[in-house]
């Protein structure tokens, strides 16, 4: 396997929902010989699955990675160019094959009516996992 699948692979276990549940399960193997270890294992860590599936903690930590608004036209018209993030593409057999995913969709749409009011260039930006289309090809199609 590749680099990219491993690290994938490796992030999906440590990463919440499993991260703390593989911790919690290792903690209930523990129970037989180490039962104080085990039990705090178990414990602490489905106790910070289910603080961390609120909102209001979810909200909280969306908040300390961006705390930046959105983009305005004032700030877009100092700048060089626009570039658009790819955000996933979707299989949709009604056009042909891939196609923009609904952030994607959100993210062109909103590049063109900046680069329509600002007269910037446009770079898309985004990967692909095969032998179809980027995802840069795909939302340059889209626009």
């Amino acid at each position: 396997m590749d680099f990219f699948l491993w690290r994938k692979v490796l992030a999906g276990l440590v990463l919440p929902p499993v991260g703390p549940l593989v911790l919690a399960l290792v903690g209930a193997a523990l129970l037989g010989r180490r039962p104080r270890l085990g039990r705090t294992l178990v414990w602490t860590r489905l106790g910070l699955l289910v603080v961390l599936s609120t909102g209001l903690v979810a909200g909280g930590l969306l908040r300390l990675v961006n705390d930046s608004g959105p983009l305005t036209l004032a700030q877009a018209r100092s700048a060089q160019a626009i570039v658009i993030l790819g955000g996933g593409v979707r299989y949709a057999p009604e056009y042909g094959g891939d196609t923009v995913g609904r952030l994607t969709l959100d993210r062109v749409r909103y590049g063109a009516l900046v680069a329509r009011a600002t007269g910037l260039p446009v770079l898309v930006t985004g990967g692909g996992t095969g032998d179809t289309l980027t995802e840069a090809d795909v939302m340059r199609e889209t626009l």
